[in-house]
C-alpha cells in the first residue's frame, strides 16, 4: 500500500461474507501504519449492496464486469 498516493475511498458492507469485520481491521490498520490518505464507510448490507449481482442488478449486460 505504500504506492497508493491518490486519495481512495472505501465502502464496505457491514455484513459482507466476503471481507470479514476482521480482514476490514487488517486493510484499515495497514493504511493507517502507512499514512494513506483514504476515507471509509461502512454501510448496514451485505456484499451487493449496490446491486452488482443477482436478479436486481443495475449493471448493464454488456458491462466488463459482469
Amino acid at each position: 500500500m505504500e504506492e497508493l498516493k491518490a486519495e481512495t475511498l472505501f465502502i464496505w458492507g457491514r455484513q459482507d461474507p466476503h471481507v470479514l469485520f476482521a480482514a476490514r481491521e487488517t486493510i484499515r490498520a495497514r493504511l493507517e501504519a502507512v499514512g494513506a490518505n483514504y476515507g471509509w464507510l461502512e454501510v448496514n448490507g451485505q456484499h451487493a449492496f449496490l446491486r452488482d449481482e443477482g436478479p436486481r442488478c443495475m449493471i448493464p449486460p454488456c458491462s466488463p464486469r459482469r
